[in-house]
């Protein structure tokens, strides 16, 4: 994806790229993976995200795209962190202090998750199939779960 190209090569040219005292490549390979749950699996530019997207992401998400005890997640706290550095300097994200916080509240998490091996590789597990419980519900028929509203516009939502 074109956006996750030239937000990692951003990031590479930046001052908290330099800092870091993580190689450039394995840099590129933690932000192209954030990059890649936030814009494919979240549908949101980085400067968009909320805090919690970013737990989300950090909890649920990006330990799939690393292998069981890769060494390259005890660097990702550290990174991602120097790349919401650089985004406040070339965006305006607004909800950069909860999502600041939400990555120090899920980093351990995170870390915890790639070494167990929990969710890597696989991703998610597909959900279990429901067996029907009764009639079938209209679009425009009241919900079932009992809101009052339409079921296309509760449950029934995409």
């Amino acid at each position: 994806m074109r956006e996750i190209r030239l937000e990692v090569a951003a990031f590479l040219d930046s001052a908290e790229s330099h800092a870091t005292d993580v190689v450039r490549e394995q840099q590129a390979e933690i932000v192209q993976r954030f990059l890649t749950c936030a814009f494919e699996e979240v549908g949101k530019a980085p400067a968009l995200l909320e805090g919690e997207d970013v737990e989300w992401i950090l909890r649920e998400r990006l330990p799939a795209h690393f292998a069981r005890k890769d060494p390259l997640a005890a660097a990702a706290p550290a990174v991602l962190s120097a790349y919401l550095s650089d985004l406040e300097g070339r965006a305006m994200v607004l909800h950069a202090f909860e999502m600041r916080q939400a990555l120090e509240n899920s980093a351990a998490h995170f870390q915890r998750q790639v070494q167990d091996g929990g969710t890597s590789g696989a991703g998610v597990a597909p959900a279990p199939t429901l067996a029907s419980r009764g009639t079938k519900v209209g679009r425009n028929d009241p919900c079932p779960c009992g809101s009052g509203r339409k079921f296309k516009k509760c449950c029934g939502r995409p």
